[in-house]
């Protein structure tokens, strides 16, 4: 997503999922679920770049950054970073916990179907879609 890009819903899940970095300026599900799965998980701004009931958050790099922290407002967090760190600052306290995230997805062929991400009992997530 390009640095100022903002994706809301009324309450219903949202998943966000690229090949490269993902730039956060500003995620709201409401009390629904956000996934983000990316190989950096950037923060776009100085405001809260995610606000949901639940996270999921996977990169094969970091999460956020020593020198810009990942603004979160969630209240449930799963987070991977795999070779970087997890960098985040949670606005009201967090539980960090298992997330499952169900998304209805629509493929170019205009077929429609749920996936969920999930996490396993170690932690660590596996997505099924």
């Amino acid at each position: 997503m390009a640095d100022g890009t903002q994706v809301t819903s009324a309450d219903a899940n949202i998943a966000l999922v690229a090949g490269g970095d993902l730039t956060v300026s500003l995620v709201d599900a409401g009390s629904a679920g956000v996934r983000a799965s990316a190989a950096n998980i950037i923060d776009g701004d100085d405001d809260t770049d995610i606000v949901a009931g639940s996270a999921l958050l996977t990169a094969t790099g970091a999460i956020g950054s020593d020198s810009d922290t990942l603004d979160l407002s969630v209240n449930t967090l799963t987070a991977k970073a795999t070779t970087g760190g997890l960098f985040i600052a949670e606005a009201n306290g967090l539980v960090i916990d298992s997330v499952s995230i169900a998304v209805d997805t629509v493929a170019t062929t205009g077929v429609s179907s749920t996936g969920t991400a999930t996490t396993r009992k170690d932690r660590s997530p596996a997505a099924r879609w």
